[in-house]
This record gives C-alpha cells, sequence and structure tokens, in this order.
C-alpha cells in the first residue's frame, strides 16, 4: 500500500477498500506534485485555471475534465469514476520521487506544461528552467488529506496511485530552490503547513526531500 489513512484506517486494507468512501474526519493521507500561481497559490499539475486551486474553503472537490474521459466514459458524471482517467490523485512519496526522475511524464511535468498561458510565466520560463535544470520538475511537493469515494489509478499513474473525490493540501510542503522566493506567499495561502525550502535543483532537491522524511537517495540524472 501507497497511501497511509491517518488515525484508525489500516493503510494494509486501502486496496480492499477502493470504490468505498472514507469520511473526512479520517482523511487519507498522501503526497503529490503542484505547480505556483501568480500569487503563491498551489495549482493542480493538470488545471493553472481558478478551478485548479488548492485554497478553496472545505478543499476540492474533483470534477471530470472532458479532456481526461475515456471512450467507455463520454458523459459527464460523479469524479472518480472507476472506468474513467478522472480523480484527485495521491501516492506515496517514495515512487512519486521515482517517477519525477525516470518517467515524469506520468506526473506531468514536462516541457509543454511551462508554456501553458494559465501560468504565471510564459515562453521565457521553458529557458528558464532548463537553465536551472527544472525542466521536469514540480515547484511544490507535499502532503495532501483525501477523502470521499476513491477509485485506484488508472495504467498510465506511478505504482499505488489512488484517486479521490476530495482532498485539502496537508501539513508539510517542500519549495523547490528555483522558487523560493515564493516561500512567503506560500505560506500565506497555506497557513497550516509547515514549509520546506530546498537548497539543490534538480533530482538534487528530491535527495533533499527523501533525507529530510528518512527516505532512501534518489539521486540520479535528471532527466
Amino acid at each position: 500500500m501507497t497511501v497511509t489513512p491517518s488515525k484508525e484506517n489500516d493503510v494494509n486494507e486501502l486496496d480492499a477498500l477502493v470504490g468505498t468512501t472514507i469520511p473526512a474526519n479520517r482523511p487519507a493521507i498522501g503526497w503529490r506534485a503542484w505547480v505556483l500561481g501568480d500569487d503563491g497559490r498551489l495549482l493542480s499539475v493538470h488545471d493553472s485555471s481558478v478551478h485548479g486551486r488548492w485554497t478553496r474553503p472545505g478543499g476540492m472537490a474533483a470534477t471530470c475534465m472532458p479532456s481526461r474521459r475515456t471512450p467507455q466514459m463520454p458523459e459527464p458524471h460523479t469524479s472518480p469514476d472507476k472506468t474513467c482517467h478522472c480523480g484527485l490523485r495521491a501516492m506515496n512519496l517514495e515512487p512519486l520521487l521515482y517517477a519525477l526522475v525516470d518517467q515524469p511524464e506520468l506526473i506531468g511535468t514536462r516541457p509543454d506544461r511551462w508554456t501553458d498561458p494559465g501560468r504565471w510565466a510564459d515562453l521565457d520560463e521553458l529557458e528558464w528552467r532548463t537553465r536551472n535544470n527544472v525542466l521536469y520538475m514540480p515547484d511544490v511537493i507535499g502532503t495532501c488529506e483525501m477523502w470521499g469515494r476513491f477509485e485506484a489509478g488508472r495504467w498510465f499513474d506511478p505504482d499505488g496511485t489512488y484517486r479521490f473525490q476530495y482532498g485539502r493540501v496537508g501539513k508539510t510542503l517542500h519549495l523547490g530552490a528555483h522558487v523560493a522566493s515564493w516561500a512567503k506567499a506560500v505560506k500565506h495561502w497555506h497557513r497550516g503547513a509547515r514549509v520546506h525550502v530546498g537548497r539543490s535543483l534538480g533530482a538534487a532537491w528530491l535527495d533533499e526531500i527523501a533525507t529530510v522524511e528518512r527516505l532512501p537517495s534518489h539521486t540520479g540524472a535528471t532527466p
């Protein structure tokens, strides 16, 4: 198992509970990556619009974007659905770090992501990220609290990914050194979280996170 439920929830029972509901007062605790908006709010990697902001009172509610629907589920529906790609994703930290080194496209941090008009930068960000060795890195990696109905990840997700109906930012956030100047704004929007500002760039930042969270080193050639 990879997403750790809080309090009485048993991590070893998560797979058996897929398709059921996790109560809001005992959310599952997982990890995910975010990018920063132009005001320091955390945004979903796949959605830079106001709908992707993780600062909503009461948390985020999953909705199915038409671009992510499968042929088996073409119509609007409650998210997540077993046969669709939708849902708010959470996973364990170790597979997330491995994916960012070996298969960043699974997380959504790829070069075309940084030219999205909803981002806080323009085409110059592509060159800036290349120069700073963070072309395939998110801006923030942290914990999330997830509840409601949940389903297993899809075939393209990193191992142990789950898709949830509701979620909110958790109590630990690791901010990349390339966006260290945004730390004050991040703390403003996410007052309940402990913010760790990284000192290194690229894959070395992932090693910093692994050290803080007491995981094995993930040093490797940054994609």
